[in-house]
Formats: C-alpha cells, sequence, structure tokens
C-alpha cells in the first residue's frame, strides 16, 4: 500500500525514525481493521526497522510476534523470512544455537518444497553458523550436501570457494586449490567478474604457500 511504500522510502534514505513512524500507524489500521497477515507484516517491518536501529532486543520482540502470526495463518513462506531476520540477530547477539534452530527449521521446509536451490542455500546458511563455532567438519559435510543438491551454476561457484576457503584455513592447500580452481572455471563460465577475481586472488595465495611462485 502507499503508507508501507512511503515507509520503506523512508528506511532507505536512512530516516529510521519516519519509517518507524509509518510503519506502526500502518500496524495501528490493520489491527483496527483484523487485518491478520497485514499485522504480521508490519510486526516483521517494525522489527526490521529496530535491528537497523541497534535495538536487536525489541526487533526480535517484535519478529517473534510477526512469526507467531505467520504460523497461526500457516503462511509457511513468511515464517522462514521471519526466522531468517531472527537468525541474524542471533548471531549478532552471540547466540549461534539459537539461530541454528531456526535455520535447520527452515531448512525442514525447504526440503519439504523440494526446491534445490533452496535447500542448497539453507545448507550453506548452516555451514555458516558451524564455521562462526569453528566447527569446519560440520561445515564441510553441509556445504559438500548443498553442492550435491544445486545445479545453480552461481551457487556451486560461490559453494566452492567458501568450502576451498575452508581447508585453506585447516592448512589443506592442496584441497584448497581444487576448489577454487573449480569456482574460478565455473565463475568464468558464468562471467561473474567479482567472483573470478576472488578466485584468481585466492589461488595466488595458495600458490605461493606451496612456494609455487612463478605460478602465482
Amino acid at each position: 500500500n502507499t503508507m508501507g511504500n512511503i515507509a520503506r522510502v523512508f528506511g532507505s534514505k536512512g530516516d529510521l525514525e519516519k519509517a518507524l513512524d509509518y510503519h506502526l500507524q500502518i500496524l495501528s489500521i490493520s489491527e483496527k481493521i483484523q487485518d491478520t497477515s497485514g499485522i504480521g507484516k508490519s510486526l516483521a517491518e517494525i522489527g526490521e526497522n529496530y535491528v537497523k536501529k541497534g535495538n536487536l532486543k525489541t526487533g526480535l520482540e517484535y519478529l517473534t510476534r510477526s512469526k507467531k502470526i505467520f504460523a497461526e495463518l500457516e503462511s509457511q513462506y513468511d515464517v522462514v523470512k521471519v526466522q531468517s531476520m531472527m537468525a541474524a540477530i542471533y548471531m549478532e547477539q552471540g547466540s549461534p544455537e539459537e539461530a541454528l534452530k531456526l535455520l535447520t527449521l527452515n531448512l525442514t521446509y525447504f526440503e519439504e518444497t523440494g526446491n534445490k536451490t533452496l535447500i542448497a542455500g539453507g545448507l550453506s546458511n548452516i555451514a555458516g553458523i558451524y564455521v562462526s563455532q569453528g566447527d569446519t567438519k560440520r561445515a564441510l559435510i553441509n556445504l559438500e550436501k548443498a553442492l550435491e543438491e544445486t545445479g545453480n551454476i552461481p551457487y556451486i561457484a560461490g559453494i566452492s570457494q567458501n568450502i576451498g576457503g575452508i581447508y585453506y584455513d585447516e592448512g589443506n592447500l592442496e584441497r584448497a586449490l581444487e576448489y577454487t580452481i573449480k569456482s574460478l572455471k565455473l565463475s568464468k563460465e558464468i562471467k561473474s567478474e567479482n567472483t573470478t577475481a576472488q578466485a584468481k586472488q585466492k589461488i595466488g595465495i595458495i600458490l605461493a604457500d606451496q612456494g609455487k611462485y612463478n605460478q602465482a
């Protein structure tokens, strides 16, 4: 609606106070007309706004209310969207276990849809949690599964580079090089300049670490 668009414009310009004011007005209207879906969306917008302002606690409170409403409406897509935002907050708060619970629930939903790209993304998100915890073994398991699930070349290129990065951090330069070269080939194939440049840089570092300065 118009008010929602205005709120998002203020938000994109960094005027979070005005954006919040409009979102609160929309919430009030949605409550008066008993638009349950609208209430859920407004709560999510308000929660996101508070997060942008740095108020993670209040943001999480609004998102939790939003999630509850969408769950009651059985709007699983919206539940997953809100849970992803909540997981990001938990990570910022230093609660990776809580984030992992939510991302695991999201993955279950993705598996139910059968959408392999979503499944790969869900597995990659979970791998990111494990990396933050220093559990590279579980991270690699999830990233390898993600590679098996998707035929999406940009995804494969990105995931391969992430796997290469983990192997590099572990000191396994051969495996790091193998996956980074795979990422480079695919990145060139899809003409992704950014990923190609990143892969080239990482390959140069790996070769230098191996003492192959001429190849680097």
